[in-house]
Order: structure tokens, then sequence, then C-alpha cells
């Protein structure tokens, strides 16, 4: 059974009366931009909803500020261009490295827009240098775009020095974002469904573009994908500040238990 956890995770603010809120990172304004800065007809093209239609602050993109409409930071991450500009954290970096040690990029790209497009972009970073691994089998796409999907709605935005990254070796794949898995939730767990979001703003816009659904079955259907091609689960890590998850561009060792001759089939 899927289990689905939607609580506010408290954030101390450095700035006034929110000092002692409990308050996500997500729903704080950035007084240093404008409404003008989010790029409405983008989402609304891929929200497939015409600009009249929507209202950005029902989706918590937006706040009133001393009777001023200013973009919140879910509002910056989800619908600005150059978010990166007032959230460093709110980018996708990418990088091939050559063999299996983080020494010599061959490739790389930092991918600097709005980031529902990131998913898509980084796929096919991906998928540009992916034939340069010698992968013995081939490798189902789709899981780097689930995974970025859940990178970007599970990232601690508040850790501003640490993007999220997509780093490509010979025999993996590693895709890392800010902070921390929240409580009740453990590498273990999140193969059975269960999900409790950094950002519920931002996954409910991602809900609304169809890049992720409601039930958090994302990362079972990784699992599942990866089984699929003879790969083994993704590996998941908690490390510093940082959640690595991992996964393999070699299939799994043929057991001895699955090479044993069917008596119904000769041939073997």
């Amino acid at each position: 059974m899927t289990t689905f956890i939607d609580e506010k995770t408290e954030w101390s603010a450095s700035q006034g009366s929110r000092e002692a809120a409990s308050v996500r990172f997500e729903e704080l304004p950035e007084p240093r931009a404008n409404v003008s800065d989010l790029d409405v007809e983008a989402i609304s093209h891929l929200m497939k909803r015409a600009p009249t239609t929507w209202n950005l602050r029902s989706f918590g993109l937006t706040t009133v500020e001393d009777g001023i409409s200013v973009p919140t930071n879910a509002g910056i991450v989800v619908a600005c261009p150059i978010s990166y500009v007032f959230i460093p954290s709110a980018r996708v970096r990418c990088a091939r490295f050559r063999g299996r040690q983080r020494n010599e990029i061959v490739d790389c790209a930092e991918i600097e827009t709005v980031l529902p497009y990131a998913p898509d972009l980084a796929q096919a970073f991906v998928k540009r240098n992916i034939s340069l691994s010698g992968a013995a089998c081939p490798f189902p796409l789709p899981v780097i775009h689930e995974l970025v999907v859940n990178a970007i709605v599970h990232s601690d935005f508040s850790e501003l020095a640490t993007p999220i990254r997509v780093a490509v070796f010979d025999d993996r794949i590693e895709i890392e974002n800010p902070g921390n898995l929240l409580p009740g939730v453990t590498p273990a767990s999140m193969k059975t469904g269960v999900s409790r979001l950094h950002n519920p703003h931002i996954a409910h816009v991602f809900r609304e573009m169809s890049l992720m659904n409601d039930w958090g079955t994302g990362f079972g259907q990784v699992v599942e994908e990866l089984h699929s091609y003879g790969l083994p689960d993704p590996d998941v890590q908690e490390l510093p500040g940082v959640v690595r998850v991992t996964v393999s561009l070699l299939p799994e060792p043929v057991s001895e238990l699955q090479l044993v001759p069917d008596d119904d089939n000769p041939e073997w």
C-alpha cells in the first residue's frame, strides 16, 4: 500500500517576524524578484492552461507583501528562467566523467531554465553521454526523467550552495539533490511508495503538468523499470546535506540458480 505524507517542515527564517515561524522555505517571498520575472506563458503551456485561467497565488507561486504581489521561492523555482540568480541551488548541473571516478569531465551542461523543463533536458544529456559508457545492456531513459522530477520536488532549496547534480560514469548514473530525507522516510520505504515532500506547492504544479502523480508511486515505478531491463534496484544514500540516488548501468549478475537447466528443454 502506498503511503503519502504531506506535512509542513520547519524552516527558521532569518528575517523579521518569521524568525521563529514554522514555514516552508518554498512559501517565503522573494522580495528581490517581481512577478514579471516569472515566465507565466511557459508554465501555462506546460499546464495546458491559458494564463488567464489560473491564479499564481492559488498555486503558492506568489504572495502579498505590503500590499504588493511578489513571487514566493516556489514561484522562483517553478517559473523563473533565471531562478539560480535568486536561489543558487535551483539549477541542474550535469557532467559526464571518464571512467568510474570523479576525475576527468568529458562533457557537461548547466540546466538554467524554468525547472519543469529540466527533466527532459537532463534525460537528453544522459542519452547523449550514455553511449560512452560501454554499458552491457540497454538503459531505460525515462528513469532519469522520473528521478530528476523526484530530485526537484524533494530538494531543500534553502541549501543555497548545493545544486541538483546528474553525474554519468561508465558504470552508473548518480542524481543528487540538496537536503535530507524527512523523518519517516528511509531508502527502503521509498521503494514502497512512502513520500514526504519538502515542496508541496512545487509538487502541486508538477502534478498539474502531469510530471508526477498524487500517490508517491514514481520511485516504485523506477525500480520496476530497472528490473525490466535486468538492472538492480537504485541505491539511495543520505550524505551530509545531500540525497544521492545511484542507478547502475550494469545488469545484475545471473545466479547459478538461474542457470540450472530445465528438464523440459533438452537443448540445455
